[in-house]
């Protein structure tokens, strides 16, 4: 090591106790010996400085992308950011600077959406007609469209009105004015009482059409925090408001979910609306509550729900009566699709209420029932306890602050005692004895205990804990696919010959004699059919003759027509919603499998069961690259997601096939492969976070090699694959990540590796970032740089020393 041309400072100063050096700490975090900076990192600060003028991001290696990319100011105006930026770390700084509170989990943990969902709402709240030109929202569009999905505009600003003359010249105005009225007469219209500045708010129609993506707006026709400035018409939602709005939710054909809340909507404002939604293609909730609706709004609602295809439908909080309410109802008879309704806090009665209690003998849709604070009382009681003795269908029912009295609880005590559906009753302050309370409550519990139990063979099978010999017993648990098979082999004539009952163990063995029950079902590690059972039905039957034949026929589909029996093995679905090439690969039959997968058209290759695993996800599973090899040549998709968020390559990188891993990804475009390298699952992982965290050094180069990205974040707390692998204390892949990961990456609470490392007392890996360059003054949220952590720990302080 050669010597600095400085003496120490205890040498200058005649100190000669080295063990009692001072540490002095620079004040400026970004102060260094260098005189002057490497010309790389000049050039990229000019990169950055003149972005606006030049957008130089795409040439530059990823290292120096990343760089530029944590440097730009938030200032850059859309036009140029929009969509030329797509790090997440960038757009969290626009969040961030802009608004003090922002939960990315409510945007789908995309910082970008979040910003420009926000920035649009921020625009349309503060839109004053007739003020703000509409040149300045339409210009966001373009840049935004692709990432709006909802709108919470919880204000809409009204015209700003002239000022008021002063003094005698307002009152010779109005003198005038009062004298022209005498002469015309007081036959005028109510729309000419009226006159004076319109007080029609922002027109949705010029917005809504062009947002390609939009699926949830909520609105409110009204002014937060107006204080001593109130007016009624600041709240009014005027009709010309209601028609522009009704033809601008008509023109939407994304959207799925409308909220239109304390907004004054009554009855002719609401039969506006519902016949510009009528026949709408996408719309499933409508949330009209806090308002003025009536019976005439609730008849046109009615029609609405026989025309639509509504799933949630929320009035709480209006003026609907009877006869509203009988309108409901008899919509609600005729309707397939509606699984929620909350009529809480109108005024139903015993009329409206008997109504909604008739309909429900027969619907068997709906799952979710609010009736609370309606009036309701004894007459009620009598027709809800039949409809509860006989629907099992719902679920949850709320019945509080009616007086339905004590002979009205004995009713409800006896309908339920033959429910076996609901699992929520709220029967608080409706007059009930507390032993028609306890009984209520206990039956209660009872169906809870019973739906626990009917999901506990799904939840058995998705964690693959069911044992080969267990017995079911539950006819709700009925076999997924022997049934079938044995009709079919029963009913088949001999041109489907198949095994006898005694091959599949018969309905004598099925019922006793120590015979076992196996489920054919999706769930991983289920033993279902034993693969040689699986074969004894496809060699009797004639889908299976092509096995015999030699080269490319034997995987040709069969010439001669399939009969009634044959077609019904082929493409029947079972309750667990499996096909036949999902059993196939179940029981590792990859011959019948790979034919299975040369007949069928490519859209059966994607159908997914109940987990929602396709063929793909369980042939990855299972480890059966040749099948996984076949299943990607013809098409199958690489990005359907589990259940659990996780697509095929999640799999494979989770359980470490590298075979199955290759298989999908070799011979893909660059152009496909990417989204299915940055999709998330669930949890927020992507496939490299998987294999990250499992240690499967193999498959992160192969991910690697494929371009995936190694500084996207994961969706909980931001942390790359690099912090991943520090978390992990794994040496080697810390080393492999870094030759092209940055070193510098920020968690969403500002710790970068090198934070976790010294927090961990991790020497090796702390040793490797200081020699990747890592920054040693870099701080987090709480304001603490690695060297304050390191601080009295030797270990860290001595790698530190080796690696500088």
């Amino acid at each position: 090591m050669s010597k600095s041309v400085y003496p120490p400072v205890a040498q200058l100063n005649g100190f000669r106790d080295h063990g009692k050096v001072r540490r002095i700490i620079a004040e400026d975090p970004e102060w260094s010996l260098a005189l002057v900076p490497p010309l790389s990192k000049l050039c990229l600060q000019n990169i950055v400085d003149n972005f606006e003028e030049k957008q130089t991001i795409e040439e530059l290696l990823p290292a120096h992308k990343d760089y530029v990319l944590g440097r730009l100011p938030t200032s850059l105006p859309l036009q140029v950011t929009a969509n030329l930026i797509h790090d997440p770390g960038y757009w969290r700084r626009c969040c961030l600077q802009r608004w003090p509170q922002c939960d990315v989990s409510q945007y789908g943990h995309s910082w970008k959406r979040m910003f420009f969902e926000r920035h649009l709402e921020n625009l349309v709240e503060l839109f004053v007609p007739d003020v703000t030109p509409p040149q300045t929202i339409l210009e966001l569009v373009p840049l935004c469209r692709d990432y709006v999905r909802r709108l919470d505009v919880s204000q809409l600003l009204p015209p700003i009105k002239e000022p008021r003359m002063p003094g005698r010249e307002r009152r010779g105005e109005e003198r005038q004015e009062e004298e022209e009225e005498e002469e015309e007469g007081e036959d005028v219209s109510d729309a000419a009482s009226d006159a004076g500045p319109s007080m029609d708010h922002f027109d949705f129609g010029l917005l809504l059409d062009r947002l390609s993506h939009l699926e949830e707006l909520r609105l409110v026709y009204g002014v937060r925090g107006c204080g001593m400035n109130f007016e009624w018409n600041l709240f009014e939602f005027t009709l010309r408001d209601c028609e522009s709005l009704g033809k601008a939710l008509k023109s939407c054909q994304t959207l799925k979910v409308l909220r239109l809340h304390q907004s004054k909507v009554d009855d002719e404002r609401c039969r506006i609306l519902a016949r510009h939604l009528l026949d709408h293609p996408s719309l499933r909730e409508l949330d009209l509550s806090h308002n003025l609706i009536g019976d005439r709004g609730a008849r046109a609602i009615c029609k609405l729900l026989t025309r639509s295809r509504l799933e949630g439908l929320d009035l709480y909080d209006n003026e609907i009566r009877g006869p509203g309410a009988q309108a409901i109802a008899h919509a609600l008879s005729r309707s397939a699709t509606l699984r929620t309704l909350n009529l809480r806090l109108n005024r139903l009665g015993d009329e409206g209420g008997q109504a909604i209690g008739q309909a429900l003998l027969t619907n068997r849709t709906l799952r979710r029932l609010h009736l609370g604070a309606n009036e309701m009382g004894e007459p009620c009681a009598a027709v809800l306890a039949q409809m509860l003795g006989r629907n099992d269908a719902l679920t949850s029912i709320n019945l509080s602050c009616n007086g339905l009295g004590t002979d009205g609880g004995k009713m409800l005590e006896e309908g339920m005692s033959r429910n076996t559906g609901v699992t929520e009753c709220d029967v608080r302050l409706t007059e009930l004895d507390e032993e028609s309370e306890s009984f209520i409550g206990q039956v209660v519990r009872t169906n809870q205990g019973r739906a626990r139990e009917q999901l506990a063979p799904e939840n058995a099978n998705a964690n693959g804990d069911y044992k080969k010999d267990e017995r079911v017993v539950d006819d709700s648990r009925t076999d997924s696919g022997i049934d079938s098979y044995r009709s079919m082999l029963k009913d088949a004539d001999g041109s489907c010959g198949g095994p006898g009952d005694a091959d599949l163990g018969g309905d004598a063995d099925l019922g006793g004699g120590g015979a076992v029950d196996e489920r054919l079902d999706s769930a991983y590690g289920s033993s279902s059919l034993t693969v040689d059972s699986l074969a004894d039905i496809v060699d009797g039957c004639r889908v299976s003759t092509a096995e015999e034949e030699d080269g490319e026929a034997a995987m040709a589909p069969p010439q001669t027509g399939l009969s009634e029996q044959e077609e019904h093995f082929l493409t029947t679905i079972t309750e667990d919603g499996d096909t036949i090439l999902h059993l196939a690969i179940i029981h590792e039959d990859e011959h019948f499998a790979d034919q299975l997968i040369q007949w069928f058209p490519k859209d059966v290759l994607d159908i997914q069961n109940n987990l929602y695993q396709t063929p793909l996800h369980l042939a990855t599973y299972l480890s059966l690259p040749s099948t996984v090899q076949s299943l990607v040549d013809k098409g199958a998709s690489l990005a359907l997601q589990d259940r659990d968020g996780n697509t095929p390559l999640h799999v494979a990188c989770q359980h470490g096939w590298v075979d199955c891993a290759i298989s999908m990804t070799q011979g893909i475009s660059p152009s496909k492969l990417e989204p299915v390298l940055e999709t998330q699952n669930w949890k927020g992982l992507t496939c490299l976070h998987v294999a990250t965290l499992n240690g499967h050094h193999q498959i992160v180069k192969l991910l690697m090699k494929k371009g995936a990205d190694l500084n996207i974040q994961e969706g909980t707390s931001g942390k790359t694959a690099l912090h991943l692998a520090v978390e992990q204390h794994d040496v080697h892949l810390v080393a492999l990540l870094l030759k092209s990961a940055d070193v510098d990456a920020a968690m969403f609470n500002g710790c970068t590796p090198l934070h976790l490392a010294v927090g961990r007392q991790d020497a090796a890996v702390a040793n490797l970032l200081c020699q990747a360059d890592a920054d040693k003054m870099v701080r987090n949220t709480e304001n603490e740089t690695p060297l304050d952590l390191a601080d009295g720990n030797d270990d860290v302080s001595v790698a530190w020393l080796s690696s500088c």
